[in-house]
């Protein structure tokens, strides 16, 4: 009997070149308003395993860790969730994330 993992298809792997386009703004305008990139961004959000928490906490965490104001800290939870899968561009995260 085959493995069903082995079986499942691959999810596309993203690459931080992949970031600005996933999460619908450019690495530029980012780094502009925020300090920092998508690539450093990311990193330091999956570091402390955000792609787990709902989108509150993790627009909270942002705005509080660091000091965004909060349009850019929404900008950077939203881009973070497109970028890790977990919502399409235009749509909300799943029931209870909010």
């Amino acid at each position: 009997m085959p493995n069903a993992a082995a079986s499942a298809p691959c999810a596309p792997t993203v690459t931080p070149s992949d970031y600005a386009r996933l999460a619908g703004m450019s690495d530029e305008a980012l780094k502009a308003k925020t300090g920092g990139g998508w690539e450093k961004s990311v990193h330091s959000l999956d570091r402390v395993n955000a792609a787990a928490w709902p989108h509150r906490q993790l627009a909270r965490y942002v705005r509080g860790t660091y000091e965004q104001p909060s349009w850019w800290s929404q900008t950077t939870a939203v881009g973070y969730e497109r970028v890790r899968g977990l919502r399409e561009a235009g749509q909300r995260r799943a029931a209870g994330s909010w």
